[in-house]
């Protein structure tokens, strides 16, 4: 089985792989195989929920502990044709202009400032709308009553439909027959002539040959493959990082019904600037359950110094180990900001949106946060994190891999996906990674053409 070649194997159909193939197909005539292991649907509703509740397109392999004081957990992570794009709140918020300036700071990475990349999010330009579709009764309209500075988040959402990686753009790719996908086709090593990738194995057995191998599996997905593989470079699987997150979750006075939970945030800066880069959000979910009956206002922190790692736990199975909070960095700005949101929460008009009792309950709950001690609350925190299923770095460029995602002293192996980010990103990562995976596969595309 298998024995073909093509010019370039592409591993992972998510936002990464599909922004991939998308460009590399306007841009060369190369010849691509995507192998995704998840399926192909023809769309993909726009409420999160509905999207991740079809069958056979959440991969929930690796488990996680946000840190040492909290408890192992699932992390969810897409596995369908589209990636995050096909399943996530759609949240279209790109990277902060000192974020790629500060990637500039990394050994070899001068090319990556935002005076680089910004022509390249153009290149990407995911279409987005701002929806204000919040009733007086809402999580979102408690937002917009509590905090004056809230602004509606633009949405990957153009005439009510998710805007997703796998469609217009990557649906010209799949016309041009250049490409062929192959759902349903986990990798499970890449293979190598002395120093060269020269194909993937699936677990079938089958093996696909290329000139070009490049991984677009995601931030834990990606270090495993090549662990996997007999790769063993300094700093790989390391650096991992993610957003930490706290929801304060209430019981909604009635369900909701819309297809949008997430409309609207606040952003939370220390600086006053107005171009001073986010430290944390907070955002206004209308529904937070597969039955839409509870609500929340969620707390994240968006600019992160702690870093964690992929660890091996037997029988083939990784652990993502975050470690959130452990950068005191980390634990002091989450620790202000969630004293401040509970202080506001405390004495808003929770019964708004809430049903009466649970209103109270969350109310007293602010409150006792709002009075903890700064030790307390640290506590707290430890125990309550998780994290926003944004898993980036572990393969970063300017460690793992050069400034064009090819990994070091390997010919024909790229990386394409979140987990080059040195540093994750002061925003959801979606947008940064489409970004990304377009400017590697022009640099693969050069690499062809030379």
């Amino acid at each position: 089985m298998g024995a073909e070649r093509v010019d370039v194997i592409v591993v992972g159909g998510g936002t990464a792989g599909c922004s991939f193939v998308s460009h590399l197909s306007e841009v060369s005539d190369a010849s691509v195989s995507l192998f995704e292991a998840g399926p192909s649907v023809a769309s993909h509703p726009s409420n999160l929920f509905a999207s991740m509740a079809r069958s056979g397109v959440m991969d929930t392999s690796f488990g996680a502990t946000a840190n040492d004081k909290g408890d192992s957990y699932e992390y969810l992570q897409a596995q369908v044709l589209g990636g995050g794009s096909a399943i996530n709140g759609l949240i279209a918020l790109r990277g902060a202009i000192d974020d790629f300036n500060e990637w500039c700071e990394f050994d070899g990475l001068t090319d990556w400032s935002w005076e680089r990349v910004e022509r390249w999010f153009e290149r990407v330009d995911t279409p987005t709308s701002l929806i204000e579709e919040s009733t007086r009764q809402s999580v979102t309209q408690l937002l917009r009553d509590s905090w004056p500075t809230s602004l509606p988040v633009p949405l990957a959402v153009v005439g009510g439909l998710r805007q997703s990686s796998d469609g217009v753009r990557f649906a010209a790719a799949r016309a041009s027959g250049r490409v062929s996908i192959r759902t349903h086709s986990r990798v499970e090593r890449v293979l190598f002539d002395g120093a060269r990738a020269t194909a993937v194995e699936l677990a079938d057995g089958s093996r696909y040959y290329a000139t070009c191998i490049v991984l677009c599996a995601g931030a834990l997905r990606s270090p495993v493959l090549l662990r996997r593989s007999g790769v063993d470079i300094e700093g790989l699987g390391e650096n991992l990082q993610d957003h930490p997150s706290v929801m304060f979750a209430a019981k909604r006075r009635a369900p909701f019904s819309g297809d949008f939970p997430i409309t609207r945030y606040v952003p939370i800066k220390f600086e006053q600037a107005g171009d001073a880069p986010d430290v944390a959000h907070v955002l206004a979910y209308e529904q937070i359950d597969s039955h839409a009956e509870m609500g929340g206002i969620g707390v994240s922190l968006m600019d992160v110094y702690s870093r964690g790692e992929l660890v091996e736990v037997g029988n083939g199975k990784w652990k993502a180990d975050f470690r959130c909070l452990s950068d005191g960095r980390d634990l002091q700005a989450m620790a202000q900001v969630i004293r401040e949101t509970a202080t506001d929460l405390a004495s808003a008009d929770l019964g708004s949106a809430f049903e009466a009792g649970d209103a109270l309950r969350l109310a007293s709950d602010m409150q006792s946060l709002a009075d903890m001690t700064d030790q307390l609350l640290a506590e707290w925190l430890r125990s309550h994190v998780r994290t926003l299923s944004h898993a980036a770095g572990t393969c970063a460029m300017g460690v793992v891999c050069d400034a064009k995602g090819q990994v070091t002293d390997i010919d024909g192996l790229w990386v394409a996906d979140a987990s080059l980010m040195p540093r994750i990103v002061r925003a959801n990562t979606n947008e940064t990674v489409a970004m990304m995976a377009t400017r590697v596969a022009q640099f693969v595309a050069d690499t062809l053409g030379g």
